[in-house]
């Protein structure tokens, strides 16, 4: 009788520490938003509708996911939405332009991806020190965000590229298709995340990426490699970057020069609301994939309503704030 009482005051313990978790909450307040939305509007509970934002989902947290890789490391990268727009345009360019086969199109646009990862990782690690850890990433993303964001206005003249799902429908099928059901591009989430989870929890990188995060010193006397395991994290964010690139793209059936403008504020919004610590060493890709769910329901619900696109920009805005300043206190809180 004892043992059964113990056991109930562990179960209990256990749903008490899941209910307290981040995660927990962050699910209700998905649920909560999306009925509530759709309570407004039951057009947005329309298949159809849920099928488009879990499409829009699976891209933005991809990307989010990245961002995280970054952060948890200690680092920052500004430039996400830069390099899905600087990358949507080239695959693009490539299918359209030059008649390549995707396929090739987009392990060349993958590679453009990871040289974009190995030059802020080299950045970073050879300028830190002497500048601050943060101060070297700063400064190359940024640089990143403004010439990715040139580049993609200068070679196109500010037109779209628009691609023939006739001529392309593989490629096509990337976006749009569907696998058991299920969103192509929801599909390629769920990889990410399973391999994300891999990595952080099951393989030394992860160990490595938390633990400069939380104490760089620290790190460096356990003997970490702290320039091979940042530059890493800086070639995965870019990586699924371009990942998100080219869905977005095949989604679309075109390449802008203006997509992606504003993500990069999404991805770090997600990053924080999903409880991933800014200041690095702290957070889960499930929390990850949560928060970007919740800012792209919020948004996506406000188009549906109609609501003016300024409003909205505000509103994100808003979100972003919050989110850092509850990222802050949570973390002044447990020291």
């Amino acid at each position: 009788m004892i043992r059964d009482f113990t056991n109930e005051i562990s179960l209990t313990l256990s749903l008490v520490a899941v209910l307290k978790r981040i995660e927990t909450g962050l699910l209700i307040a998905n649920i909560l938003v999306i009925l509530t939305f759709g309570a407004i509007k039951p057009i947005f509970l329309s298949g159809e509708s849920m099928a488009v934002l879990f499409r829009f989902v699976s891209v933005l947290a991809i990307m989010a996911i990245g961002e995280m890789f970054v952060i948890i490391c200690g680092g920052i990268d500004l430039s996400p939405g830069s390099v899905i727009g600087l990358t949507g345009m080239v695959v693009a360019g490539l299918i359209t332009y030059l008649g390549m086969h995707w396929l090739i199109a987009v392990a060349l646009t993958f590679l453009l991806g990871i040289a974009i990862g190995l030059w802020h990782g080299f950045f970073t690690t050879r300028l830190s020190p002497p500048m601050p850890q943060i101060a070297p990433a700063f400064l190359v993303t940024l640089g990143t965000l403004i010439v990715g964001r040139g580049l993609a206005q200068y070679f196109t003249k500010g037109y779209p590229i628009i691609i023939s799902a006739i001529d392309q429908p593989l490629f096509i099928y990337l976006g749009e298709g569907k696998i058991f059901g299920l969103p192509v591009t929801v599909v390629f989430l769920v990889v990410v995340l399973a391999v994300s989870i891999y990595i952080l929890y099951l393989n030394p990188l992860g160990r490595h990426i938390y633990s400069i995060g939380g104490n760089i010193e620290a790190a460096r006397v356990a003997g970490v490699d702290i320039h091979r395991t940042r530059m890493i994290a800086y070639v995965i964010g870019a990586t699924l970057a371009t990942l998100s690139g080219i869905l977005f793209t095949a989604m679309v059936n075109a390449a802008y020069p203006a997509t992606g403008g504003g993500y990069e504020l999404t991805a770090i919004s997600s990053v924080a609301i999903g409880g991933v610590s800014l200041a690095g060493g702290e957070g889960t890709p499930w929390g990850t994939v949560l928060g970007a769910t919740l800012v792209w329901s919020i948004q996506t619900g406000l188009v549906v309503l109609n609501v003016s696109p300024y409003i909205t920009d505000i509103i994100t805005g808003v979100i972003l704030v919050a989110a850092v300043g509850i990222n802050l206190y949570n973390r002044i809180r447990v020291r």
